[in-house]
């Protein structure tokens, strides 16, 4: 499934692809790209979501961290965008690393 790795260290933004669904080794996967093993979903837009570490925001030190133009809150840490149906479910996320370029800020 085409996903958007999200790295704040290096402020870099890649195309992946990443298994899909919820079982075990998917979401494995997506603790290992987050580096926790909890996880919270901005929802960025309508069809669109950022999956972040649940504890990042918490980190002493703080994480390198971004803002999402239109999302209010500032999100800390690896992200991975992915996108979801009406009903929920998890799909490719329809954005390009192009897009995501755009509304992303990379805080000091």
């Amino acid at each position: 499934m085409k996903a958007i790795l999200i790295d704040p260290w290096k402020k870099s933004l890649e195309t992946i692809d990443m298994l899909a669904g919820n079982d075990i080794a998917a979401l494995q996967e997506i603790y290992e790209l987050v580096g926790e093993r909890g996880l919270d979903a901005a929802y960025i837009m309508p069809g669109e979501s950022i999956l972040v570490g649940d504890q990042s925001a918490l980190a002493e030190p703080p994480l390198p961290s971004y803002t999402v133009h239109g999302y209010r809150h500032r999100l800390y840490g690896h992200g991975v965008v992915i996108g979801y149906s009406r009903d929920g479910k998890e799909r490719e996320t329809r954005l390009s690393v192009d897009d995501l370029a755009r509304l992303i800020t990379w805080c000091a």
